[in-house]
């Protein structure tokens, strides 16, 4: 197999360490042209003011990057139209036990399934192959070496069209497929990944209301935050009268109760996760993402990217002390048709005690777009809202543990464009 070899820029690049670091993976998964000729992957990372190439070989490898964030490191696949490939950061991958989906193109001569073992443990895997109406296709079992990848090519477990995937792991991992087509000249198209950061605890379905609305109750308490049970995650299917392949929004309202646990010993000023509701991932897919900070900071924060280009969002904060083992009640409106986030901080009685508003930009005339995808065993989800932290803490990130936090009441307003 024809190989082109790292330059010398990858090796100078391992001396060069950003003020503030962040290890990110560029998966490299060998894939070839129509004329059995390697696709080489390449890196472009940014540096200040300067950006450093590298041409990477073609060999299926993951290669380990330092850079500022995720969002300073680009690379593509030279398949003559320069496709992106995959960058993965510490906002892309999964936890242990997630079941990630992943969506494929149609018309693929070759399709590839794997994942990304970002731990520093060897990992056992699954992919489950579904077909076009998410009926099961094949369940391939492989391992995958700490810091490495490994990927399978579809046509060996199954000889029907797969049209979607499930992937899991026992240790941090990132789903990965690519499909390529070769009728013109080889084109290749990467999966994007989508779904909750672990197996859903509850399934909700709105319902259609008088006035033509959804909603979601789930009423009492519904997570409390410890070691061995430390995050709830709400997944929340398409209701059942939208048969499109995306729900069209003009705006959600969350509502929901936090009753704020101890601050994170070793990190208390750390970002103590409040609520976070998303459509499909981090990327341009956080509706609301609400957050506390404790002892050193003592603040309140939202971020959300709804549509947004890679690195972009809007947030905001404001000073705020939370109190240990006091109740909070929180309302949040994500209104597309205005371009505007809204979070109210409320007391268990409802009084209003801080406010939030920031901007938005979701695109498609306004139009928060959720898109039916598969994951967890269930084709038509739509929407993820998930309470706490896990416990895995990772050095200079900024989310750290909450255990001890208790969330209930949870209540979700859908209106449609």
């Amino acid at each position: 197999m024809r190989r082109t070899f790292v330059y010398a820029a990858l090796l100078a690049l391992a001396g060069i360490t950003p003020a503030v670091a962040e290890k990110v993976y560029v998966p490299v998964l060998g894939l070839a042209a129509a004329d059995g000729s390697a696709l080489p992957t390449q890196v472009w990372v940014n540096r200040a003011e300067k950006a450093t190439r590298v041409s990477t070989t073609s060999e299926a490898r993951l290669l380990a990057v330092d850079a500022r964030s995720a969002d300073d490191v680009y690379a593509w696949v030279n398949d003559g139209r320069l496709t992106q490939t995959p960058v993965i950061g510490s906002y892309d991958t999964f936890h242990e036990g997630a079941r990630p989906g992943m969506a494929f193109d149609k018309g693929y001569d070759r399709l590839l399934v794997g994942a990304a073992n970002v731990s520093d443990r060897r990992a056992s895997c699954q992919a489950t192959l579904f077909g076009a109406a998410h009926e099961e296709l094949a369940r391939i079992p492989f391992d995958v070496e700490a810091k490495g990848l490994y990927r399978e090519d579809a046509a060996a477990w199954t000889r029907e069209r797969v049209a979607a995937a499930e992937v899991t792991c026992d240790q941090e991992f990132a789903p990965l497929g690519a499909s390529t087509t070769a009728s013109d000249s080889t084109r290749v198209v990467f999966a994007k990944s989508t779904g909750p950061n672990g197996a859903c605890n509850k399934i909700v379905v709105p319902v259609r209301q008088n006035d033509g609305s959804w909603e979601v109750n789930v009423e009492g308490v519904f997570h409390q935050a410890s070691l061995a049970d430390p995050k709830a995650i709400v997944c929340v299917r398409a209701p059942a009268d939208v048969s499109a392949s995306s729900w069209r929004l003009a705006r959600v309202t969350t509502d929901w109760d936090v009753t704020v646990g101890p601050w994170w010993s070793k990190h208390p000023d750390g970002i103590h996760n409040m609520g976070y509701f998303f459509g499909n991932r981090y990327r341009s897919g956080v509706i609301g993402n609400f957050n506390g900070l404790g002892p050193g900071k003592f603040l309140i924060k939202n971020m959300q990217n709804v549509g947004m280009p890679r690195g972009l969002n809007t947030n905001v904060k404001a000073s705020y002390h939370l109190e240990n083992g006091k109740l909070y009640h929180t309302s949040y409106t994500y209104d597309a048709s205005n371009k505007a986030a809204h979070t109210s901080l409320q007391d268990s009685n409802h009084s209003v005690l801080k406010t939030l508003d920031q901007g938005a930009n979701p695109g498609n005339n306004q139009t928060l777009v959720l898109d039916k995808y598969g994951s967890n065993g269930v084709n038509d989800m739509v929407m993820v809202c998930e309470f706490g932290n896990y416990n895995s803490h990772v050095p200079g990130h900024p989310e750290v543990p909450t255990p001890g936090w208790v969330y209930g009441n949870l209540h979700l307003r859908f209106v449609a464009k």
